[in-house]
């Protein structure tokens, strides 16, 4: 198991609670996969296919060495299983609720059991959920892969004979800014937000989850050091931006003023061209700069257990600046 790191001065029940968020879901995993023995090769989840082929494997190389804080990594997977535990609760008898499904597939001569476990399946209306405990912004920018999950859930389905109709996300915001809410297109105007999500036939949604998992299998053999990068999308990165920066003011024993260092900015665009458009539009485009912010990629910085053993990102921190300024 991982080890586990926890600050200091935080309470015995509290700190059960975090471990269990590891040990809870390892265990059940254990437990599920035992009862397959000898029936499989490989096996994967829904979740695990859109962590790539770097991660997975050297997550599972890593596994005992990786360091989790406890209350930095774990504290929303505590809430969010909070969350899931309430609405399992609740739920209609005839509900399906957290229910493990399975197939086992051939991909490229390999045994892979693959299996997944939904949130909920209301069998009146035929309709999957999966419930979303994450930040406001979540809705605006959906991952690919919530599609998928939902998707892949119905397919697991399907091999039982039970039918999906529709497929529903629910967002459940930990917080929603009363700012944001006013001024940002798109933003959440509600804690509680569901949203239909498109529903694929089977046959692609059989070929996506292989093609996913052939991707993870071709380089089971590959030494962790020479595993492909991740890609764009797997490392949630945020796009690139150009931020118009203005000169600070000089002081009176000062002839110019210095160009800001990590300031904000006073306007910020998706492209060079409109951050030039914005300066050539001002009475003081002598006294302004581009800054080319270049996309930060959330997973690795925030989600990845494996991000200090990861000589892509530990190369991209040492050698490439994250704002560089440009000629306007």
């Amino acid at each position: 198991m991982p080890q586990f790191l926890i600050q200091e001065g935080c309470p015995l029940p509290l700190e059960r609670a975090l471990r269990n968020a590891v040990f809870e879901y390892s265990a059940r995993r254990k437990k599920f996969l035992e009862r397959f023995k000898g029936l499989y090769d490989e096996e994967f989840s829904i979740t695990d296919l859109y962590q790539g082929p770097r991660q997975i494997w050297m997550k599972r190389k890593w596994w005992d060495d990786i360091q989790i804080n406890l209350i930095r990594d774990n504290y929303y997977s505590l809430l969010g299983n909070v969350v899931h535990s309430i609405l399992e609760q609740y739920a209609p008898a005839s509900y399906i609720v957290e229910e493990r499904q399975h197939t086992i597939l051939n991909v490229d001569g390999v045994r892979v059991l693959f299996h997944g476990q939904p949130d909920a399946y209301d069998p009146e209306t035929l309709t999957l959920y999966d419930y979303k405990f994450v930040s406001a912004y979540a809705i605006m920018y959906d991952k690919k892969e919530y599609e998928f999950q939902l998707n892949a859930g119905a397919y697991l389905f399907a091999n039982r004979g039970i039918r999906v109709a529709q497929l529903i996300n629910i967002y459940m915001f930990r917080h929603l800014d009363p700012i944001a809410m006013l001024r940002t297109p798109g933003y959440p105007q509600e804690n509680i937000q569901p949203k239909q999500i498109p529903l694929w036939d089977r046959a692609t949604t059989e070929k996506k989850i292989k093609e996913l998992i052939s991707k993870i299998l071709v380089h089971k053999e590959t030494h962790w050091k020479k595993l492909p990068e991740c890609t764009d999308d797997e490392r949630w990165l945020r796009d690139t931006k150009y931020a118009v920066i203005k000169r600070n003011k000089a002081k009176s024993h000062q002839r110019l003023g210095d160009w800001p260092k990590n300031n904000a900015s006073i306007a910020r665009f998706e492209t060079m061209l409109e951050a030039k458009g914005f300066i050539q539009n001002t009475t003081e485009k002598e006294e302004m700069k581009i800054e080319k912010r270049l996309g930060e990629p959330k997973k690795c910085d925030q989600y990845c257990p494996v991000v200090t053993f990861c000589s892509q990102r530990q190369n991209e921190l040492k050698s490439k600046e994250k704002r560089v300024l440009v000629d306007s």
